[in-house]
């Protein structure tokens, strides 16, 4: 109450808790106080909007736990109108204070369709256009269409055009009264608020939105998977929009909430630009692995040319993997940036399928350069002997590999027992471009998903990348079922490109193999 007699005008508003009277009891201020009627299925929008119609300054008081903004619909409704610029840590209290742009409106959802049987994504709405560093407000529309045994949580994810992660938030879904998805009624319609904060100098560019919902039983975390329009799994996680971001100068020019921490001291200088860190992981790796590297760049206090900088993995024999070109895949190059500003990118070197013995990362901008950080690769050992198999097949999986075959230790399960499969595959390529990840599936009779596998080959040990061409490679897969089920089962394999989704064909044009074997499961004594 003392903090808020000092700090908001009378042309200010202070929000509190619904039905918490013990704030307006002790302030003694000029400010209006009022309480957000979050409960109010019909009228809390419109009272918000209302309140805020005058308002260019708000402060929210709330407890840091035992909120009764179950759904963060507050938080929401204040960053989608503006931008929160203070918070006030008191004990077992916080005051937060936004600056509005717009008066408070609640968010008009676009239809769509995503089905997570028995939960369904019905529609959307994204902010666009937010800065880096601030947050992007989302809002999501459900419906149940029956009853699910545990509360379901989402997780929104922004990716780049390379897969790679940028900002994340997870959730457990709530309504307005604080209840999860398992005690809501069927056929009623949700909306669930959700804020993804945005770290600082990531790059003006378009970011995909992805969703992935999962139960959490306490034992072990369940994926749902999304069903196609005949009611067949195709995928857990669904891109469901855009989020266009925007170079907005940062009010505070500090080191706060970067993606990685800036060195001590610069890496390097060169052509008014500045390194200010770098992640590379150095350790060992294994032919066709790929580096990932984090570089932190920041402009001088003149406009930048066109500048194009390299990675490259480096031996003594020369140059192995380069990256070159302009910061973010050429999206955002250097003579578009502004003065002094951050600049935070990926880059990825794959190192040979026919590399072996110690490297360096090193940068490169004009005639500078800079030893980033030194790895060791180790040559897998590769086998060009036929395997044997229990079960023989020749099934070309385009031009990554043929299955030659698999082995399975016995057809007869317990519901609750793993299905340990055996594949066998010769490889079709010398280190293939793209990060291939192999499903091994069980299918009910009614040929439904109740029970997966999916990871690059031999559980990422030996990834499609390090593969050289005619050599063999046993990839094992342990199957757990996603249910209790008791009948027979069928068995499906193939291969997919883990950023796009899209699976590699066989030569009769279909994306999976069923196995020539069946298996039955009985109830566990």
């Amino acid at each position: 109450a003392h903090y808020l007699e000092g700090s908001a005008k009378a042309t200010d508003l202070i929000l509190v808790p619904d039905t918490d009277w013990s704030l307006p009891f002790e302030y003694a201020g000029d400010t209006v106080i009022e309480m957000p009627r979050l409960d109010d299925p019909d009228g809390g929008w419109s009272h918000l909007e209302s309140l805020s119609e005058n308002t260019q300054r708000l402060f929210v008081v709330d407890y840091l736990s035992e909120t009764r903004d179950w759904q963060s619909q507050l938080t929401f409704a204040l960053k989608k109108a503006g931008t929160q610029v203070a918070n006030t840590r008191y004990e077992g209290l916080e005051v937060r204070t936004y600056e509005l742009k717009e008066p408070i409106a609640a968010p008009r959802i676009t239809p769509m369709l995503v089905n997570y049987e028995p939960l369904v994504l019905n529609g959307i709405w994204i902010e666009q256009d937010e800065g880096a560093g601030d947050a992007v407000a989302v809002a999501l529309s459900w419906q149940l269409s029956k009853p699910i045994d545990d509360g379901a949580n989402v997780t929104l994810r922004l990716l780049d055009e390379e897969g790679w992660l940028i900002a994340s938030t997870d959730t457990l879904l709530r309504d307005r009264y604080g209840r999860p998805s398992d005690q809501w009624k069927v056929g009623e319609i949700i909306t669930t608020y959700h804020v993804i904060e945005v770290p600082r100098a990531i790059p003006p560019l378009s970011y995909e939105l992805r969703v992935q919902v999962y139960l959490d039983d306490d034992e072990r975390i369940h994926s749902l998977d999304i069903l196609d329009e005949k009611g067949a799994p195709s995928g857990q996680a669904s891109a469901i929009g855009t989020v266009n971001i925007v170079y907005k100068p940062p009010k505070i020019n500090d080191h706060e909430n970067l993606p990685i921490v800036p060195q001590s001291e610069p890496l390097m200088t060169a052509s008014g630009l500045t390194l200010l860190a770098a992640e590379v992981g150095g350790g060992v790796y294994a032919p066709g692995d790929d580096l990932r590297i984090q570089l932190l760049w920041q402009a001088g206090e003149r406009s930048l040319a066109d500048l194009q900088p390299e990675v490259v993995l480096v031996q003594e024999s020369g140059d192995l993997s380069v990256s070159s070109g302009a910061p973010a895949y050429g999206h955002y190059p250097t003579n578009l940036w502004s003065v002094g500003e951050m600049v935070h990118e990926h880059r990825k070197l794959n190192i040979p399928a026919t590399a072996s013995g110690e490297f360096q990362i090193v940068l490169r901008l004009g005639e500078s350069e800079v030893v980033l950080d030194e790895i060791e690769v180790i040559s897998e050992q590769h086998n060009y002997e036929i395997v044997p198999v229990a079960y023989e097949i020749d099934a070309n999986f385009g031009d990554i590999a043929r299955l030659t075959g698999f082995n399975i230790l016995k057809e007869q399960f317990s519901s609750g027992e793993s299905v340990p499969l055996e594949l066998v595959w010769q490889s079709s390529t010398n280190g293939s471009a793209d990060d291939y990840v192999v499903f091994a599936h069980i299918l009910a009779e009614d040929g439904r998903l109740i029970g997966q596998h999916d990871s690059p080959p031999a559980n990422g040990a030996r990834r499609v990348t390090g593969w050289l061409i005619d050599e063999y490679v046993v990839d094992h897969h342990e199957m757990i079922l996603n249910e209790n089920y008791y009948g027979q089962a069928s068995l499906e394999v193939g291969i997919y490109d883990p950023l796009t989704g899209n699976r590699v064909l066989l030569p009769d044009g279909s994306d999976h193999l069923i196995l020539p074997v069946t298996i039955n499961f009985t109830p566990a004594e």
